[in-house]
């Protein structure tokens, strides 16, 4: 070697961990920008500035210009197919934004009758789960004397929110709703009540199935409860044990969305896994966006609501999956063989408001339980 070639190797072994390092950062700033381009285009980038810095102290080493050309040429390719495989990598593990769900726009379920209960003072302020918008929308509809068009695309009803489970808790345990309709609270939920001084009362007003989906490309069509536990849990990682293929990737929730707390409850105390913060979806129409059109098809589970996923997210990219050898259906729900099915509830924190009492009874009158049929849940 000629003089300077340890400063020669120095300077390439800088270049070659240079390789190394941007791949780290790519990933780092992947995860927090949950940009799709992100995680197949900018590697491509990364990669060819670190090669060119390698390549060019690299091919210093040798006087014979063959044998440097083929070194460089060699290393070109070497450092092209690792950028490559990257982006292949990222690009497998993306999918696209999550699109967003309107409740507001869903249609409403008029009686076709004189409804047995009409609120004209002191409307009771309702929140509630973005599934159950057009149940409590339709009571509200039918109870409070503001004359809305049900058909119309896209209403709103005075006193009407929509902030979804976890926020519905936390107005109503703050006293900004009087009466939520939502799936049963999580512990963090019920510690929250306690801590605010504040008692939820919980009103069974219907069923309503908690659903599995893969993309439709998935070979798998269904799961027992054991096997739902160990996929949660960590312990099941590959759909090889299941009839399918490939790694598992299994979506996840925020803490105290409804749907999170209804996992938790088939969990049976076994505890889940801590899954990468990729894999944590805030919306529910992130989940449902994220199952259909994650790059890798075969290995993405999520889970929703019967109801949410039929009627207001329907996607032709993704199957719901039996359960214990049962379909989810309003049929299964009803008789009772669909085996994770529950009541939700019309959940109340001694709101004095004077007409909850009433309008909680109306629920669960024949009027009542005949708008939660006909908007599509499972009446008592």
């Amino acid at each position: 070697m000629k003089k300077g070639t340890v400063g020669k190797i120095a300077l390439s072994i800088i270049s070659l961990a240079a390789v190394l390092f941007c791949s780290f950062f790519i990933k780092f700033f992947s995860l927090l920008l949950g940009s799709p381009a992100v995680y197949f285009l900018v590697p491509i980038y990364i990669f060819a500035i670190a090669g060119f810095c390698a390549l060019n102290s690299i091919w210093k080493f040798f006087d014979d210009k063959k044998q440097s050309k083929i070194l460089l040429w060699s290393s070109v390719a070497a450092i092209a197919s690792l950028g490559a495989i990257e982006a292949a990598r990222y690009y497998n593990n993306s999918h696209e934004a999550a699109y967003e769900i309107d409740p507001f726009r869903m249609p409403l379920v008029a009686l076709n009758e004189p409804s047995e209960l009409a609120i004209a003072n002191d409307l009771p302020r309702i929140d509630g789960a973005t599934a159950l918008y057009p149940l409590y929308a339709s009571f509200a509809l039918n109870t409070y004397p503001k004359d809305i068009d049900a058909t119309s695309k896209y209403h709103q009803i005075p006193n009407i929110e929509c902030s979804t489970t976890t926020g519905a808790y936390e107005r109503l345990i703050s006293g900004k709703a009087d009466i939520i309709f939502v799936a049963g609270p999580s512990e963090s939920q019920l510690q929250a009540a306690r801590q605010a001084g504040v008692e939820l009362k919980l009103t069974p007003i219907g069923y309503e199935a908690f659903v599995f989906f893969v993309h439709k490309a998935n070979s798998v069509d269904g799961l027992d409860i054991e096997s739902i536990q160990r996929i949660y849990s960590g312990k099941a990682t590959s759909w090889k044990e299941f009839g399918g293929s490939g790694k598992i990737r299994a979506y996840q929730r925020n803490e105290g969305s409804g749907s999170q707390t209804a996992l938790e409850s088939i969990m049976a105390g076994t505890p889940l896994m801590q899954a990468p913060n990729e894999i944590y979806l805030s919306a529910m129409d992130g989940m449902v966006r994220a199952i259909s059109t994650y790059r890798n098809y075969k290995s993405a589970i999520g889970y929703s609501f019967l109801f949410y996923i039929t009627e207001m997210a329907q996607n032709s990219d993704i199957k719901l999956l039996k359960v214990n050898g049962v379909y989810p259906s309003r049929e299964s729900i009803a008789n009772g063989t669909y085996p994770v099915a529950s009541e939700f509830y019309a959940v109340t924190a001694g709101s004095d408001n004077p007409n909850i009492e009433a309008l909680i009874d109306w629920i669960l009158s024949g009027q009542g339980q005949y708008i939660v049929k006909e908007v599509g849940y499972t009446p008592l």
